[in-house]
């Protein structure tokens, strides 16, 4: 009878081993594919032949500045290209129909900056001088003008540099040419910011 027992014993022991090989060889066998095979290597990114090439979009039109009338020695028309002049048009309108009492610039002169002084002009002039105070480090700066039977309205611009991230701010008048539709005559000069008669310079 004990060898009965031992039988069975030896024969499921003998299994369970058999069972246990196969399953660490089929592992090793795993792990041998696994270190076969290294992983792909994604692609290398190729620059492009002509990096300095212009692309689509990338044109812009160095007279494009979108104002009317002179323009400073630093030109630009700053944010204030479209936006700027249809607030200065807006204003503009405002002086004329308010005047001789125009009220100084609320939020329709928010992109506008005032100007300082006119220089002496003859009547038959057809360009006006007039002078602008701006920051030491602004890209550019200008008037708009806009003409009436009575009125020549000037609104200043100034244009800031946006790769300037510190600035001091000192103040620089400079001189900003502005021609007219028609000879200055015996109209009135305006500031469309404080909707009063410019000054001399």
């Amino acid at each position: 009878m004990r060898q009965k027992m031992i039988v069975p014993t030896v024969a499921l022991a003998g299994l369970l081993l058999a069972g246990c090989g196969s399953s660490d060889s089929e592992d090793t066998a795993g792990d041998g594919q696994e270190n076969e095979a290294p992983p792909e290597e994604a692609p290398e990114e190729t620059p492009d032949e002509n990096p300095d090439e212009e692309q689509p979009g990338d044109e812009t039109d160095p007279d494009d500045s979108g104002e009317s009338g002179g323009s400073g020695e630093h030109g630009g028309s700053g944010e204030h290209g479209e936006h700027g002049q249809a607030a200065f048009q807006q204003r503009a309108q405002i002086v004329v129909d308010t005047w001789p009492e125009p009220e100084p610039a609320g939020e329709e002169g928010e992109h506008l900056a005032p100007l300082t002084g006119l220089a002496e002009a003859d009547p038959t002039a057809d360009e006006l001088t007039v002078q602008i105070g701006h920051g030491q480090c602004d890209a550019g700066f200008g008037a708009w003008v806009a003409e009436t039977d009575d009125l020549v309205i000037l609104g200043g611009w100034i244009e800031p540099d946006p790769e300037v991230q510190m600035c001091a701010e000192i103040l620089v008048l400079d001189e900003v040419p502005v021609e007219l539709e028609n000879e200055l005559g015996d109209r009135t000069v305006v500031d469309a910011v404080s909707g009063a008669e410019l000054p001399p310079a």
